[in-house]
């Protein structure tokens, strides 16, 4: 067999175990970064009331229409059409939060967190009135969590009774979804929505930068040595899968949202 042959079918084969291997520790991954590692030191919050209306903070309480009932998940496009933002409101007490296992301190000095594992496109949030955190723009062009967790810190000096969050859920087109709303300390949360933010975006940022090059290489090979075609494919079906990459982690379009759809 021609010496080039076989260097030809180690690089197919070293690639192969590559791919293999990233994907076995891609599994491993998502397997620490699943909420459930940390059970019984966090709450899950589903039951909220919804209001489809893109207005301001300030403008909440002059607002006559009815908050919906409604329960995380929630998906826009079941219920609303016609709206780029949808505002929700969650409610927990002193108590509720004195039940998370793992508190290593008074309420009035604990640390907690609010993380968001899964919405689309990006949310405001705020507790008791103060704004806690954003997930960035919201005008175009939006930023873009729909392959990202938000996770933001509830100060201590912020917790009462009875506690109020709220979040302005931004979307386009429709496009709107939420889960359920998780809450708990900073020391059970911060691991978990780390370890998601790296398989979600770094990997693919990470996968991104690998399949590029890889496809730029191959098409280096292809350039001179133009009768073995395989490796122009090769280079193609990379190039176009390390931009299908891009898309995992790109937090703001340079296009047009739809065009870029």
């Amino acid at each position: 067999m021609p010496p080039h042959k076989i260097t030809d079918r180690a690089a197919i084969a070293t690639f192969s175990a590559v791919a293999l291997i990233l994907v076995l520790v891609f599994i491993y991954l998502n397997s620490l970064s699943n909420i459930a590692a940390a059970e019984g030191e966090y709450l899950v919050l589903s039951d909220t009331e919804a209001l489809p209306l893109d207005i301001s903070y300030g403008e909440l309480e002059s607002i006559s229409q009815s908050w919906i009932q409604a329960e995380l998940p929630f998906h826009w496009r079941n219920q609303f059409s016609d709206t780029l933002a949808v505002w929700y409101r969650l409610r927990l007490s002193r108590d509720d939060l004195d039940s998370i296992e793992g508190l290593h301190a008074e309420l009035t000095e604990q640390l907690f967190g609010i993380y968001i594992w899964r919405l689309n496109q990006t949310a405001d949030v705020w507790f008791n009135g103060a704004k806690i955190g954003s997930g960035g723009s919201t005008e175009e062009p939006m930023a873009r969590h729909w392959n990202s967790p938000l996770y933001f810190t509830i100060p201590a000096s912020l917790v009462l009774d009875q506690n109020e969050i709220l979040i302005k859920h931004f979307a386009q087109h429709s496009w709107g979804s939420m889960e359920a709303v998780i809450v708990g300390t900073e020391d059970a949360l911060m691991p978990i929505y780390e370890g998601r933010y790296f398989i979600q975006h770094d990997v693919a940022l990470g996968l991104f930068v690998f399949v590029l090059i890889t496809g730029l290489f191959c098409f280096g090979i292809w350039f001179y040595r133009r009768q073995e075609t395989q490796y122009m494919w090769f280079a193609v079906a990379s190039i176009g899968l390390s931009f299908n990459c891009l898309n995992q982690f790109i937090r703001y379009l340079p296009l047009d949202a739809d065009l870029w759809r």
